[in-house]
């Protein structure tokens, strides 16, 4: 006796199974790539506010000690 493709001792639940296991499958492979693409080797974070990147730059020595005062002056100066 044939009982068809959704038929048998399983009725539905072979195919909404298989379904659930191929949507499962493919939202670990989206939440991986988004993972991947969030944080791709080799790009900057952002870190902080701009002046602790700039005390940072100091601190490399990327700044000279002149150039750090003027941009922190610049930073942390009120607005008229």
């Amino acid at each position: 006796m044939m009982w068809g493709y959704f038929g048998g001792p399983w009725g539905w639940v072979g195919p909404i199974g298989m379904f659930l296991f191929w949507l499962a499958v493919l939202v670990a492979v989206a939440y991986l790539l988004r993972l991947w693409w969030a944080s791709p080797p080799g790009r900057a974070r952002d870190d902080g506010d701009a002046l602790t990147l700039l005390e940072r730059r100091y601190a490399k020595g990327e700044l000279t000690r002149d150039e750090f005062l003027k941009m922190r002056a610049d930073l942390t100066e009120r607005p008229r």
